[in-house]
Protein backbone atom coordinates (compact mmCIF):
# COMPACT_ATOMS: atom_id res chain seq x y z
CA UNK A 1 0.00 0.00 0.00
CA UNK A 2 1.07 3.69 -0.61
CA UNK A 3 1.93 4.01 3.31
CA UNK A 4 4.61 0.68 2.92
CA UNK A 5 5.96 2.41 0.00
CA UNK A 6 6.51 6.27 1.61
CA UNK A 7 8.18 4.63 4.68
CA UNK A 8 9.65 1.71 4.06
CA UNK A 9 10.05 1.10 0.71
CA UNK A 10 10.87 4.63 -0.22
CA UNK A 11 13.31 2.89 -3.06
CA UNK A 12 10.67 0.96 -4.29
CA UNK A 13 8.35 3.71 -4.92
CA UNK A 14 11.07 5.54 -6.64
CA UNK A 15 12.12 2.41 -9.35
CA UNK A 16 7.97 1.83 -9.75
CA UNK A 17 7.79 5.90 -10.44
CA UNK A 18 10.68 5.84 -12.81
CA UNK A 19 9.57 2.53 -14.56
CA UNK A 20 6.00 3.94 -14.92
CA UNK A 21 7.44 6.97 -16.87
CA UNK A 22 9.61 5.12 -19.05
CA UNK A 23 6.55 3.15 -20.21
CA UNK A 24 4.18 5.69 -20.83
CA UNK A 25 7.61 7.64 -22.27
CA UNK A 26 7.81 4.57 -24.71
CA UNK A 27 4.35 4.10 -25.59
CA UNK A 28 4.16 7.96 -26.40
CA UNK A 29 7.07 7.72 -28.79
CA UNK A 30 5.28 5.11 -31.22
CA UNK A 31 3.11 7.65 -33.25
CA UNK A 32 6.48 9.74 -33.97
CA UNK A 33 8.43 6.92 -35.02
CA UNK A 34 5.58 5.61 -37.03
CA UNK A 35 5.88 9.30 -38.77
CA UNK A 36 9.71 9.12 -38.57
CA UNK A 37 9.58 5.89 -41.14
CA UNK A 38 6.79 7.31 -43.15
CA UNK A 39 9.25 10.16 -44.26
CA UNK A 40 7.45 12.69 -42.08
CA UNK A 41 8.21 15.29 -39.56
CA UNK A 42 7.78 13.65 -36.00
CA UNK A 43 5.96 16.55 -34.16
CA UNK A 44 6.75 14.57 -30.68
CA UNK A 45 4.74 17.19 -28.51
CA UNK A 46 1.55 17.38 -30.06
CA UNK A 47 1.41 13.61 -30.62
CA UNK A 48 1.99 13.48 -27.07
CA UNK A 49 -0.89 15.65 -26.19
CA UNK A 50 -2.51 13.98 -29.11
CA UNK A 51 -2.07 10.60 -26.92
CA UNK A 52 -3.37 12.03 -23.62
CA UNK A 53 -6.29 13.28 -25.88
CA UNK A 54 -6.62 9.58 -27.16
CA UNK A 55 -5.92 7.69 -23.64
CA UNK A 56 -9.21 10.15 -22.50
CA UNK A 57 -11.23 9.44 -25.14
CA UNK A 58 -10.60 5.63 -25.47
CA UNK A 59 -10.93 5.28 -21.60
CA UNK A 60 -14.81 6.45 -21.74
CA UNK A 61 -17.29 3.88 -21.54
CA UNK A 62 -19.36 4.04 -25.11
CA UNK A 63 -20.43 0.62 -25.43
CA UNK A 64 -21.99 -0.39 -27.55
CA UNK A 65 -21.05 0.40 -30.55
CA UNK A 66 -18.04 1.88 -29.75
CA UNK A 67 -16.30 0.01 -31.96
CA UNK A 68 -13.50 1.94 -34.36
CA UNK A 69 -13.57 5.00 -31.54
CA UNK A 70 -10.30 4.97 -31.49
CA UNK A 71 -9.04 4.45 -35.24
CA UNK A 72 -11.84 7.23 -36.04
CA UNK A 73 -10.03 9.24 -33.20
CA UNK A 74 -6.76 8.92 -33.98
CA UNK A 75 -7.77 10.15 -37.79
CA UNK A 76 -9.36 12.95 -36.57
CA UNK A 77 -6.85 14.16 -34.26
CA UNK A 78 -3.50 13.31 -36.63
CA UNK A 79 -4.82 14.64 -39.91
CA UNK A 80 -4.44 18.09 -38.35
CA UNK A 81 -0.76 17.25 -38.35
CA UNK A 82 -0.18 14.98 -41.33
CA UNK A 83 -2.17 14.90 -44.95
CA UNK A 84 -4.92 12.93 -45.63
CA UNK A 85 -3.51 10.91 -48.31
CA UNK A 86 -1.32 9.67 -45.61
CA UNK A 87 -3.55 9.35 -42.79
CA UNK A 88 -5.19 5.59 -43.55
CA UNK A 89 -1.70 4.04 -43.18
CA UNK A 90 -0.69 5.83 -40.20
CA UNK A 91 -4.06 4.51 -38.52
CA UNK A 92 -3.11 1.05 -39.71
CA UNK A 93 0.93 0.54 -38.59
CA UNK A 94 -0.55 2.90 -35.02
CA UNK A 95 -3.26 0.07 -34.09
CA UNK A 96 -1.25 -2.74 -35.58
CA UNK A 97 1.91 -2.00 -33.49
CA UNK A 98 -0.13 -0.69 -30.45
CA UNK A 99 -3.28 -3.28 -30.33
CA UNK A 100 -2.37 -5.95 -32.38
CA UNK A 101 0.95 -6.66 -31.95
CA UNK A 102 -0.22 -7.45 -28.01
CA UNK A 103 -2.63 -10.35 -29.39
CA UNK A 104 -0.40 -11.78 -31.36
CA UNK A 105 2.36 -11.85 -28.95
CA UNK A 106 -0.44 -13.23 -26.44
CA UNK A 107 -1.52 -15.35 -28.47
CA UNK A 108 1.55 -16.69 -28.89
CA UNK A 109 2.63 -17.27 -25.31
CA UNK A 110 -0.54 -18.88 -24.38
CA UNK A 111 -0.59 -21.45 -26.86
CA UNK A 112 3.37 -22.21 -25.45
CA UNK A 113 2.05 -21.89 -21.75
CA UNK A 114 -1.31 -24.47 -22.14
CA UNK A 115 0.91 -27.06 -24.57
CA UNK A 116 3.62 -26.85 -21.11
CA UNK A 117 0.51 -27.23 -18.78
CA UNK A 118 -1.05 -30.08 -20.82
CA UNK A 119 1.72 -32.32 -21.46
CA UNK A 120 2.86 -31.59 -17.73
CA UNK A 121 -0.79 -32.91 -16.57
CA UNK A 122 -0.33 -35.60 -19.08
CA UNK A 123 2.54 -36.49 -17.51
CA UNK A 124 1.46 -36.35 -13.97
CA UNK A 125 -1.27 -38.61 -15.21
CA UNK A 126 0.36 -41.84 -16.71
CA UNK A 127 2.99 -41.50 -13.29
CA UNK A 128 -0.70 -42.04 -11.18
CA UNK A 129 -1.41 -45.19 -13.02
Amino acid sequence: SMVFFLSDGKKAFIKAGILTAIFWITGWMIPPLILMGLGLEPFIIESCAIQVLLIIIVMMPTTPGSAGITEGSTAALYSVLIGSPIIGVFVLLFRFITYHMGLIAGAIFQYRIFKSVASFSLDTIKKQK
